[in-house]
Formats: C-alpha cells, sequence, structure tokens
C-alpha cells in the first residue's frame, strides 16, 4: 500500500475539490448524469432477438472518507455508492408473425450492494459518470442485471 504525505495547503485544495465544508459532518457526494453502457449479447425479450436496449441517465450517491493521522492523511476512500433501485429499459425487439420490430418498455432492478469496481488512479477521488450493466435472461425468460460495474478513481 502507498503512503501519501500532503502539505496543509494541498489537504484544503483536496477539500475544496471535493466540494467539502470542513470541518462538517457530511461526506456524501454525487456522480450526476450516469451513462448506461448495456451489454446484452444473446439476450432475449419475450423469446425474440433483441434489436436495440437503451436506458436513461441516473445519479448515484457515494462516500467519501479521509483517514487522517498526526503525520498527515493516511487514506482516502470513496465507497458506498446507492442508487435508484429499478431502472427503465426501452427494448426494441424483432417479434411476432410478419417480424416486425416492436418496442416495449421495462422496468429491472439495481442491486447496489453487489456492484463491481474497476478501480483507476487518474488524479482525483470518487466514481466516474458511467456505469457498465451486464444483462442476461432468467430461467423465465425475464431479463434481469447479471452484473454492474462502476469505475472508481483514486489518488
Amino acid at each position: 500500500m502507498a503512503k501519501f504525505i500532503f502539505t496543509e495547503s494541498q489537504v484544503e485544495k483536496i477539500k475544496k475539490s471535493l466540494d467539502e465544508d470542513f470541518p462538517g459532518t457530511d461526506n456524501n457526494y454525487k456522480a450526476n448524469n450516469c451513462e448506461i453502457n448495456l451489454y446484452y449479447h444473446k439476450v432475449t425479450y419475450k423469446g425474440h432477438e433483441i434489436n436495440d436496449i437503451s436506458a436513461p441517465q441516473i445519479d448515484f450517491t457515494f462516500d467519501i472518507d479521509m483517514d487522517v493521522k498526526s503525520y498527515g492523511i493516511r487514506d482516502i476512500s470513496a465507497y458506498n455508492p446507492n442508487g435508484p433501485s429499478e431502472i427503465e429499459l426501452e427494448i426494441s425487439y424483432y417479434g411476432g408473425e410478419d417480424d416486425n420490430e416492436s418496442e416495449d418498455i421495462i422496468t429491472i432492478p439495481l442491486d447496489w450492494e453487489n456492484v463491481n469496481e474497476d478501480t483507476g488512479s487518474i488524479g482525483w477521488i470518487g466514481y466516474d459518470n458511467q456505469i457498465d450493466i451486464t444483462l442476461k435472461n432468467d430461467e423465465n425468460g425475464n431479463i434481469v442485471v447479471e452484473s454492474m460495474t462502476l469505475f472508481k478513481n483514486g489518488i
């Protein structure tokens, strides 16, 4: 594990960039207008081939915590992402006798307790405004979330 030692002015810049009023008790931050990338290879809807699935942008919140010691900041971590409990998907699929394209809107649950995190280091702390969701069919043929990945950054 790498150790970082920051000067007082660097700590103040970090706090300012995180939009935190120090000493404050609110360590909750927000990722706005997150793009949803959907992966649905071999997923079907009503037993038919899917042409396209789209999702609206969503917002989610997360916490940032600093482990401050007398010698400086030991660690800064982003954790506890939490967003909407469900999302509406617009599905375009080929179906029916004439194989015309049809559209439908479904709602699927999102489980924020079981997200995967892809961690990077690009000089700021928090989550990107991008979410990858992989879909699958359950045993009844319904479309469900197989996995959800958030992209977390640290310094």
